[in-house]
Parts: structure tokens; C-alpha cells; sequence
């Protein structure tokens, strides 16, 4: 399948709400990518990977950029999409983007249990942060160089 990555769209939030309920216990409400959608400019970022045939989005990730660092805040692909690489690449894109704009690190959370999610972060070169103490997720990072 070929994926093009580009800015989200309103039209695409009830694909992503979609998304997003089949893939997470506790999911973002429409009222959540909203707002992102909204603030999607200079720290704020909102991106889809969508099929190039339809337009249909099967992944997003969801970033804040603040001084030299990006938080990765949601990063979700479609159940049928998953280890096809477009998680990897939304993830590398967003990294290669915030290392042009002088980005020093990039930071997630990981929810406590998630263990398909923490394999593919750590395969992404990202670490455990030691001592980040949460009841429901983990913090990890990995740094730019």
C-alpha cells in the first residue's frame, strides 16, 4: 500500500476517532483532535498518513514542539495497518523535522501494560527516562544527535 503523510484535515476526524476507539482502552474523544486540529501550527503539529488511492487516514501522530524538544503526544495506526512500517515512518518524520528545527530530544509516554508499544518505541532507539515515577505510564525518549 502506498501512504501519503500530510497536515490532517477536518474531514478525516471520524476516520481517526475510528482509529482511535479500536486501538486504545481510554481513547481521545473527536473534542480532543479537535484541538489539535485547531492548534496545528508553529508548536502544535497533526499529521495523517492517509492510503494515496483514497485519502483515507490509517495512522496520525499528534506533537508539540517547545524550544529544542518534541512531545510526541499520540502516535495510532489502524489495527489492519500495524507492522506495515507507516508507524515508524510518521515517528522518523516527526524526528527528522524537529532535528531540522534544532530539536535536542523527543519524549513520550507509554501506557503502563503496553508492551507492543514499548518493543516499538525501543526499536526506534528510544529509553526508559530512570526515576520518571507515573502509576500509568512510562516516560521515554531518545535523543537527537
Amino acid at each position: 500500500m502506498d501512504y501519503r503523510i500530510r497536515q490532517a484535515k477536518e474531514v478525516d476526524l471520524p476516520s481517526i476517532s475510528r482509529i482511535e476507539a479500536a486501538s486504545h482502552p481510554r481513547p481521545w474523544t473527536r473534542d480532543d483532535f479537535k484541538w489539535e486540529l485547531e492548534n496545528a501550527c508553529g508548536r502544535f503539529h497533526f499529521w495523517v498518513a492517509a492510503e494515496s488511492c483514497t485519502e483515507r487516514p490509517v495512522a496520525y501522530i499528534c506533537f508539540h514542539f517547545v524550544i529544542d524538544e518534541i512531545y510526541i503526544r499520540n502516535l495510532t495506526v489502524e489495527p489492519a495497518e500495524r507492522r506495515t512500517g507507516i508507524g515508524r515512518r510518521l515517528l522518523d518524520l516527526s524526528c527528522q523535522w524537529g532535528k531540522r528545527k534544532g530539536t535536542k530530544r523527543v519524549v513520550l509516554d507509554v501506557r503502563i501494560g503496553n508492551s507492543e508499544a514499548l518493543k516499538f518505541y525501543r526499536n526506534c532507539g528510544f529509553d526508559l527516562i530512570k526515576g520518571y515515577i507515573n502509576r500509568s505510564s512510562r516516560l521515554m525518549e531518545k535523543i537527537l544527535l
